[in-house]
């Protein structure tokens, strides 16, 4: 009985451990719509492979749109057991670059390196977003919610947002010239050299580093740091 317990239990999980490859087109954009934990290597040709129950992942949708790639709810959920919860769903994606990316939900994502001209990046709910190194002239930061944002590296412009009780942490990133915009009690961090034009209206703490010239209007409760 001890016997034929282990070998149902040793197939049921070997049943549900499951991967699965994607076929996918050149992309330079990701949106990813609900709770999956997503990793993109760039410099690489395109490609999606993921990792969890075979239910979870009959349920997920991988396409492009355009140059988009959308990463969502979607499919059939036939695979696993009646009654068994689908489970966590990791992505893990190569492609060539990408100039955005939008999480939306309770996911995460994350990226080893940026580098364009225009770059655009946000999450919107409670998921988070992390970039090792990005290089760009124009980048956009924004956080609607409560997310996360971890970003480092360069960039000539950057415009910085979190509306909600979300947080940007941008630290590691040295901008020349910053507009960042607190709504809300979440935080900001960021590094300047150039110039650092700040608006808070919230109870959020907004901390620009730097030896930076600051232009600050502040109509809320919250910090605001500038300069060294």
């Amino acid at each position: 009985m001890k016997m034929l317990a282990l070998l149902t239990f040793f197939l049921a999980s070997t049943a549900s451990a499951a991967e699965r490859g994607y076929s996918v087109t050149d992309f330079d954009r990701i949106r990813v719509d609900g709770p999956y934990r997503v990793t993109l290597a760039t410099g690489r040709s395109p490609g999606a492979r993921a990792f969890g129950s075979a239910g979870a992942i009959d349920a997920l949708s991988v396409e492009v749109q355009g140059r988009t790639l959308v990463i969502r709810r979607g499919g059939q959920a036939w695979g696993g057991y009646p009654g068994q919860a689908a489970g966590p769903v990791e992505l893990r994606l190569t492609g060539y670059g990408l100039r955005a990316a939008v999480l939306n939900g309770a996911g995460s994502l994350s990226v080893d390196r940026l580098r364009g001209q225009s770059i655009d990046l946000a999450v919107s709910g409670s998921g988070l977003l992390t970039v090792g190194a990005v290089e760009a002239d124009r980048l956009t930061l924004a956080v609607t919610g409560n997310g996360r944002m971890q970003v480092a590296g360069k960039a000539a412009t950057a415009w910085i947002a979190v509306r909600g009780t979300g947080a940007i942490d941008a630290r590691e990133l040295l901008v020349k010239d910053a507009e960042v915009a607190a709504d809300g009690p979440g935080d900001i961090a960021v590094a300047a050299s150039g110039t650092a034009e700040v608006v808070s209206s919230g109870a959020g703490t907004v901390v620009v580093t730097g030896n930076v010239a600051c232009t600050v209007k502040a109509t809320g409760s919250g910090e605001v740091v500038c300069g060294r």
